[in-house]
């Protein structure tokens, strides 16, 4: 649109908007000072109407109380002989009018013979006093009466009176709280620095909004020429007063004949005509900006007609731009923008042979692409940053049971209320390898696991994230090979324990000489197979325990014991072990530790790690097992002296047949996995801290106060453990 910066157009412009805005200047000037007295007035005409529907409001909401205290006047007079026939209709009464206080028969002379209150509506909320006054008023007016209480920080309230006998009257309170809510946040005026009042015959406002007519302007209200003129009249009327702080306001009244006062509308007097001379400037303005506008319009219209065939040129170039190729564009003019459409046209076709390959080239690889995704097993998904799916392969399709994806957000797609949208939105809110998420969505009929995870999409050229890609996969198969390989090897173990246990029993009958004395070398050979048949029955046995603790059977026998004492009893059961090899073992302990716990699964836990750390120290090594009371919970370290672990492990040697490569064999890989559950069973934490060439150190914690329920399930009864320091994560995988 190179059009808009030559000469012509800009003096089209220029003429133009002279021409039609400076007759409207000086016409909005004119109009502006010849109409402001004329505007002056109507707004003191408008704040007076506001005065007079505000005070035929309130008159109306006076006439409604007054209407009902007749019905009631006319109700109580048939059941007048039965008090609580009268009462239960004045409750009644009470219950459909929420503002109401109290409903009372007085005397003759004001005493209250029958009354009923409102509970909802507490004393203190409402001003006191003043029944004394009303009822005079009444004696006096001989019919019905209106009388209203106020009192600073308090609801109004206002007291009607009618005659019920000739020695008995009705006397209803009521609290003005919706009629104090409708006035009190009734604002006039543009910047809504106006409010309304409502006054009582002695001058005093008692609806009002305490942050515009504060406490220091009501003391000397009622001395306000504009009160004791709206009192006087009890008519309509206007004026201005200047508050004790210097400010101007302007004024309007409307008399509410029923309490003898008058209902004001106050505003500060600059806002009050600011608002008119604002409502001409806004409409001279909007008169300027509009003949602009046409001027404008006008100036492009003779403009683009000037310049036509170069409009032609520009938006055939923005076709091409966008991809597109239109027809030639055909200039005669016999002139140089004929030459230049020429070469415009020839330029065009050139792209257009250049785009055609590009299209078949693209089109190539995008089949390409979609048979790759079409033949990947997973269901593939990728989303932009904004969540919208781009791309989605059949597989995922099936798997989300929906035809169309592409354009949708995530959430749109994926199952309501499922295992498989929560883990998909998470995995796609923090991609990376770490986040891998399965998700059982077994039913009684079959089995189905999913495994989540995604990975962000990066940009090869400028290497930015452009969004996630999501891969969900069905691991059914996996999972049933896995359970179908645990229960043949339970069930192999399950086998291999009688026949184990018998060859040990025959064993030892061998090694005693029951069957005969043995020679050396005979013994020498008995005493291998023995010691071969007992790790293997040990290796059974802590198979079949992993087991039970999956099947959840494992039972704590609770009883009082001593932690010291128990690690003490592991050194002495594993010290000829750790004196062949000069590994000196200490216990760090101030007392013995006393609490309830299950001495024979936390004396295999200490022995575990003992047995452990006596394996992997060097020779001449240390071991030192401490005991610390930290709080709500005892916390057993065994620190050694070996190797140390390699951090990628520290995460899995807690798991089943977990062992470090490279360091040294011969254990089960059973021992930190049970060990693991009997902590757990205990309530308690177990984790290690290590370093490579600087040891290991194993910690777990034993809450105090467990005891067990009446379903026999394992409690804290002083509360839980707290949890471990930020460089003492607890966990979750290896073994020994």
């Amino acid at each position: 649109m190179s059009w808009l910066f030559s000469g012509l157009f800009r003096r089209f412009i220029l003429a133009m908007i002279s021409l039609a805005l400076l007759p409207l200047i000086a016409m909005s000037l004119i109009t502006l000072f010849g109409s402001r007295k004329f505007l002056e007035d109507n707004a003191l005409e408008m704040n007076l109407k506001l005065a007079a529907k505000t005070a035929e409001g309130v008159s109306s909401y006076l006439q409604a109380r007054g209407d009902e205290l007749r019905f009631l006047q006319t109700a109580l007079s048939k059941k007048s002989r039965d008090f609580s026939a009268c009462k239960d209709l004045m409750l009644s009464f009470i219950e459909s009018n929420p503002d109401l206080r109290e409903v009372s028969i007085l005397s003759s002379n004001g005493r209250v013979l029958l009354t009923a209150v409102n509970p909802q509506i507490e004393a203190k909320e409402i001003a006191e006093g003043g029944l004394e006054e009303g009822f005079r008023e009444f004696k006096r007016a001989q019919s019905q009466a209106f009388w209203i209480a106020s009192a600073e920080g308090r609801m109004p309230r206002l007291d009607v009176y009618s005659p019920l006998s000739e020695v008995t009257g009705l006397r209803v309170c009521v609290a003005l709280r919706s009629l104090w809510q409708s006035i009190s946040e009734q604002r006039v005026g543009i910047a809504d620095t106006g409010f309304a009042a409502i006054m009582g015959k002695d001058g005093e406002p008692f609806i009002y909004p305490p942050k515009l007519l504060p406490e220091w302007v009501r003391k000397d209200f009622r001395g306000f020429p504009i009160v004791q003129n709206a009192l006087k009249d009890l008519a309509l009327g206007t004026g201005e007063i200047v508050w004790p702080g210097g400010a101007a306001m302007v004024g309007a009244y409307a008399a509410i004949p029923e309490i003898r006062g008058a209902a004001l509308i106050l505003q500060p007097k600059a806002d009050t005509y600011k608002g008119s001379t604002d409502w001409v400037w806004k409409t001279a303005r909007q008169t300027l900006v509009i003949a602009a506008l046409a001027a404008m319009l006008i100036a492009f219209l003779l403009a683009r007609a000037m310049t036509g065939p170069l409009l032609r040129l520009t938006h055939a170039a923005d076709e091409i731009a966008q991809g597109r190729f239109p027809d030639k564009t055909d200039i005669r003019t016999g002139d140089e923008l004929q030459q230049l459409a020429e070469t415009f046209n020839r330029m065009s076709e050139r792209l257009r042979s250049y785009s055609e390959m590009q299209v078949d080239r693209l089109i190539l690889e995008q089949r390409k692409t979609e048979a790759i995704l079409f033949s990947i097993a997973d269901g593939i998904l990728m989303a932009d940053d904004k969540g919208v799916i781009q791309l989605a392969n059949r597989r995922a399709k099936l798997i989300l049971d929906v035809d169309k994806v592409e354009g949708r957000r995530l959430e749109e797609v994926l199952p309501k209320d499922s295992a498989l949208k929560a883990a998909v939105l998470e995995a796609a809110s923090r991609p990376g390898a770490e986040q891998i998420k399965e998700v059982d969505l077994s039913s009684e009929d079959k089995r189905l696991f999913y495994r989540v995870f995604a990975q962000p999409l990066i940009s090869p050229s400028k290497g930015a994230r452009q969004g996630v890609v999501i891969a969900v996969r069905d691991v059914t198969f996996e999972k049933e090979l896995d359970q179908m390989k645990e229960e043949f090897l339970h069930s192999i173990t399950h086998d291999l324990r009688n026949p184990v246990g018998s060859s040990l029993g025959f064993l030892d009958f061998l090694r005693k000489g029951i069957v005969g004395v043995l020679n050396a070398q005979q013994k020498s050979m008995v005493e291998s197979m023995h010691k071969s048949a007992s790790r293997l029955l040990a290796l059974v046995n802590n198979i079949l325990d992993v087991a039970k603790m999956e099947s959840g059977r494992v039972d704590v026998a609770l009883k009082e014991a001593s932690l010291a004492g128990m690690a003490g009893q592991a050194i002495e059961i594993l010290s000829a072990l750790a004196q062949r090899r000069g590994i000196v073992m200490e216990l760090a302990a101030e007392e013995e530790f006393t609490t309830m716990l299950d001495p024979d699964e936390i004396g295999r836990v200490v022995q575990n790690l003992l047995g452990n750390a006596i394996k992997f120290s060097p020779d001449d090594g240390k071991i030192v097992i401490s005991i610390r009371d930290d709080g709500r919970q005892h916390v057993v370290c065994v620190a050694d002296s070996g190797p140390g672990i390699p951090a990628d492990y520290l995460g899995k040697i807690f798991g089943k047949f977990e062992q470090v490569p490279g360091q040294k064999r011969g254990g089960t890989g059973l021992g930190l996995t049970i060990s693991k559950r009997f902590v757990e069973a205990h309530k308690g934490r177990i984790w290690v801290d290590s370093e490579l060439g600087k040891g290991a150190r194993f910690y777990f914690t034993i809450p105090k106060g467990l005891a067990k329920d009446d379903s026999g399930e394992i409690v804290m009864r002083l509360g839980g453990a707290p949890k471990e320091p930020a460089a003492k994560s607890e966990r979750q995988g290896g073994g020994s």
